[in-house]
């Protein structure tokens, strides 16, 4: 990852540490580290209520749901041709 980033590998090491130590990630051995999923279960709800509150700005702009819905389907890559693929 310092490699990847351009920075010291003595920074990235302090940073998982300041992490695990923080209990943000944990170490699993033979994997790497994992984001602890309470944190990751809070920062899901964090993304959910923001874009809940992004979506019904939307809508009392007079934005369309379905044109809503459109531009996440893009964002996250999801297309007419994708969807297909996976039914």
């Amino acid at each position: 990852m310092a490699e990847m980033l351009d920075v010291n590998l003595n920074t990235v090491s302090r940073a998982y540490r300041e992490l695990v130590s923080e209990g943000i990630i944990e170490p699993i051995r033979g994997e790497g580290y994992i984001v602890k999923k309470d944190i990751l279960d809070n920062f899901n709800e964090e993304l959910i209520n923001e874009l809940t509150i992004i979506v019904k700005k939307c809508i009392n702009a007079g934005m369309k749901v379905d044109d809503i819905c459109n531009i996440i389907k893009s964002a996250g890559g999801i297309t007419n041709a994708t969807k297909s693929r996976k039914s």
